[in-house]
């Protein structure tokens, strides 16, 4: 009879109830499982959320992840797994900022980067070697000699990532999908590790100090297997600590995912910093499909953002940053810190108001409260302060406020001012999230359609018509490839290129106080292509008769402009400005209105063009300059190359 494969248990902890819950399973368990299986074939791995599992399983070693939030049901896990009498590592975020705090419980942690020293614990444990002598001098091992931790630093930072196995996400879902039956996989996928910041209060630096990245290459397959594997997902968290770190980099990556297709397949959500976050990265993360970029505000006062995230970061810089996602399209999302050491009641009511003032552009926010973790500069501090309570019960540091059970460390105001204050922050939290999620489906489909399905459809119809330079007149970027194709144009005429074919506007009536003096000031020689938005679509009617214009994504970024249209109005301004109109493309969107918008629509004696939420017309002036123009743009004719969202009439 064979032996038995070496069996290796890897458990997360967690109640799945905090803020730092991965209900999307835990990616560091995912990476650990498929180096093991890659580096020891004949081992057997078993990733795990409740000590059942492990016990009927009988591994003969076992790893448990934990935060420091999560460390005393670790301790309480560890002690029901002691009957198996196997070794109990201890890994994850907490060990890894504080390598010398190893309980009881544990024969050995690993602190940092897991994959190669884990795999050195289980070659011992396979050769029957594990005891404290064997330990001794693998950097990043925690262990106890007779009674003494014993503490060797951090694992080494692994420097060619690419040698790593893709994460096995089989493994990682199978005890969630075993105990939710209608648990549905988030996907999130590592392209880097490391972050170069030091923020005060974020223990991620010290748990990957060094950044280094996978190859462009690497995350292609990595993705195209998540396609593979889950035909069903539609979006990829890209959980870097800082996505847009190097521009050239970001080039290669977008260039990489772009070739394979992918920018189609997946939505992006990433993370980034808002003091160097340029324009051109946010094009790259346009073209990559980026629906939504995560930053790390924390505060709206200059000082306190200084004294949180260090030199080098302003608010001046939260408004550029807003403003650019605005401009391409891509939806913002906040995290803020309140209750800080030095934070006043002024600067709590300066954050509160500058998300007040940014609720057209902030898609999404989180408001944490400050909790000092182990290892960081914020619990150093609030130590040497006293603020640490002794023999503190790590399961209040979970982000939320509860007064009575959290740390409350700051030193400007009464806890009783605090508390009313994180309540007022918490309903604007629940308000703007709520708001999006309501929203995401129709944003979603309206930024596919802008992005991929409108721009193709015009490079095939200014090909079709034998346009080769094509003027944009538009206050924000139209998603259309960069090519000597199409020129944005300054807003004096007398500088426009002399060879232009047509002029495309681009949300451009809307933004005008007097869009009938504008057109005069047009040539009278060249055709227009001009997309515009339907007030008559169903959501801004929804909006308007609820009563909530301004309080939906859609309807804020709508607030913006200065003139609405129908079809009807659109058609009575381009005539009497003497505009023929050679084609109308209506954009259907394929959401219905709930049936209770129904019922009121039949009340105002149904609208027209309910389901479009965007024309783009073809217009030519009656006397061209060119005849020969008129014959070549008489008609917008419907073509093959046409999205599916626009029906050609």
């Amino acid at each position: 009879m064979s032996p038995r494969p070496l069996r290796i248990g890897l458990l997360y902890v967690d109640n799945f109830q905090q803020p730092r819950s991965q209900m999307i399973g835990s990616l560091g368990l995912g990476y650990l499982a498929a180096w093991l299986k890659q580096e020891e074939p004949d081992c057997e791995v078993l990733i795990a959320i409740r000590t059942e599992e492990l016990i009927n399983w009988q591994p003969d070693l076992i790893g448990i992840s934990a935060y420091t939030e999560t460390l005393p049901l670790a301790r309480s896990f560890a002690n029901e797994l002691k009957i198996l009498q196997v070794p109990l590592i201890l890994g994850g975020a907490h060990i890894a900022s504080n390598p010398a705090d190893l309980p009881l419980e544990f024969e050995a942690g690993v602190a940092g980067e897991g994959e190669e020293v884990f795999l050195k614990l289980v070659r011992l444990v396979k050769a029957k070697n594990f005891r404290p002598e064997s330990l001794k001098g693998i950097t990043g091992v925690t262990f106890r000699e007779q009674g003494k931790v014993i503490s060797q630093g951090r694992c080494p930072a692994i420097q060619n990532l690419d040698q790593l196995a893709h994460p096995d996400r089989q493994l990682m879902f199978a005890p969630m999908q075993k105990i939710w039956p209608d648990f549905k996989p988030i996907l999130h996928i590592h392209t880097a590790r490391g972050c170069p910041y030091r923020c005060s209060f974020c223990s991620a630096p010290l748990v990957n100090p060094q950044w280094r990245f996978h190859s462009p290459q690497w995350v292609v397959a990595e993705l195209e297997a998540i396609a593979h594997q889950f035909p069903e997902a539609t979006d990829i968290t890209l959980s870097d600590d800082l996505f847009t770190l190097k521009k050239s980099r970001l080039e290669e990556l977008v260039s990489a995912i772009r070739a394979a297709g992918l920018h189609k397949r997946f939505f992006f959500f990433c993370s980034s910093r808002s003091n160097t976050l340029t324009p051109d990265m946010c094009r790259l993360l346009r073209d990559m499909n980026v629906l939504m970029i995560s930053f790390g505000f924390e505060a709206a006062s200059d000082a306190l953002i200084k004294d949180l995230k260090g030199v080098g970061t302003r608010q001046a810089d939260y408004e550029r940053v807003l403003a650019l996602c605005e401009n391409f399209g891509i939806y913002a999302h906040g995290n803020f810190i309140i209750g800080s050491q030095n934070e006043t009641l002024h600067d709590l009511h300066k954050t509160y108001h500058f998300v007040r003032a940014h609720l057209d552009r902030l898609a999404s926010v989180y408001f944490s409260h400050m909790t000092p973790f182990p290892g960081t500069r914020v619990w150093d501090e609030a130590q040497a302060e006293g603020l640490i309570p002794e023999n503190l019960d790590f399961r209040v540091l979970n982000l939320e406020y509860q007064r009575g059970q959290s740390v409350m460390l700051n030193r400007h105001y009464s806890e009783e001012s605090y508390e009313i204050a994180y309540r007022a922050f918490k309903k604007l939290e629940t308000f703007l999230n709520d708001r999006y999620y309501r929203e995401q489906s129709f944003l979603r489909e309206l930024t596919a359609f802008e992005r991929w399905q409108w721009p193709e459809y015009i490079l095939s119809s200014c090909e079709q018509k034998g346009w080769k330079k094509v003027g944009i007149l538009s206050e924000r970027e139209t998603h259309l490839p960069p090519t000597s194709q199409f020129v944005y144009l300054p807003r004096d005429p007398q500088l426009w290129p002399e060879d232009l074919d047509a002029l495309l506007l681009y949300y451009s009536l809307e933004q005008k106080r007097a869009p009938e003096t504008w057109l005069e000031s047009l040539p009278t020689d060249l055709p227009l292509i001009c997309l515009s938005q339907n007030i008559g679509f169903y959501y801004s009617w929804a909006l308007l008769l609820l009563g909530k214009w301004e309080e939906g994504i859609y309807g804020t970024r709508q607030r913006r402009n200065l003139r609405y249209f129908t079809r009807r109005s659109l058609q009575e301004l381009f005539e009497n400005k003497g505009y023929q109109q050679a084609g109308i493309v209506p954009h259907v969107s394929q959401h219905e209105p709930d049936p209770s918008l129904l019922k009121l629509f039949s009340l105002l004696g149904q609208p027209e063009d309910l389901q479009i939420h965007s024309f783009t017309h073809f217009w030519l002036p009656r006397e061209l300059v060119s005849p020969g123009k008129i014959s070549q743009n008489a008609e917008a004719k419907p073509h093959p190359k046409e999205p599916p969202h626009v029906l050609p009439i």
